[in-house]
């Protein structure tokens, strides 16, 4: 069991911080604001912050140094690896080369081929197009985190509202 997996058993809150960009100085600052957990991206614009994040290639450096950051902190670190469909193991072994403990990424874009990754952990996000129902088969899967992303992308920045927190409901039951 990695690191990853290792703490949704030790705690019952996990605070995980996705980075708005792979920069190491933000990194130190939510390792030492306490989070759980770090994620980056490669590959993707992020609905939420609007930055576009470049390839493994041209994010690496800040990439190794963040792993660097976190694996001394004893911070599992985690990747988004794109947002095209068809994600798998060529797209993720050289990330799990690299030492992150976990990928993440959107059921739509992960092949099932991903699933068969045994050195890596595995947290699946569900977009608002999914029904909750639905989440209770992840881990049936070998999904070892699920990403409940209910709210649709014209909803951010609005407040929460009742319908998000009954979706949000379903999934935990």
């Amino acid at each position: 069991m990695n690191n990853f997996c290792k703490i949704f058993k030790e705690k019952k809150f996990v605070l995980i911080s996705s980075l708005p960009e792979n920069n190491p100085e933000l990194a130190k600052a939510a390792v030492n604001s306490g989070t759980d957990v770090l994620k980056v991206h490669i590959n993707v614009v992020h609905h939420a912050s609007g930055t576009a994040f470049g390839s493994l290639a041209e994010e690496k450096t800040n990439l190794e140094k963040i792993i660097s950051v976190a694996k001394n902190a004893g911070v599992p670190v985690g990747i988004v690896p794109g947002a095209k469909p068809g994600i798998g193991p060529c797209e993720l072994n050289p990330l799990v080369g690299m030492g992150f403990d976990f990928f993440s990424i959107y059921a739509a874009h992960l092949s099932p081929t991903g699933l068969d990754l045994k050195e890596i952990g595995k947290m699946v996000a569900l977009d608002s197009s999914y029904h909750p129902y639905e989440a209770k088969f992840l881990a049936k899967m070998g999904v070892d985190a699920c990403e409940a992303s209910v709210i649709p992308g014209n909803g951010y920045g609005y407040p929460l509202s009742v319908q998000d927190l009954l979706k949000y409901q379903c999934i935990v039951q």
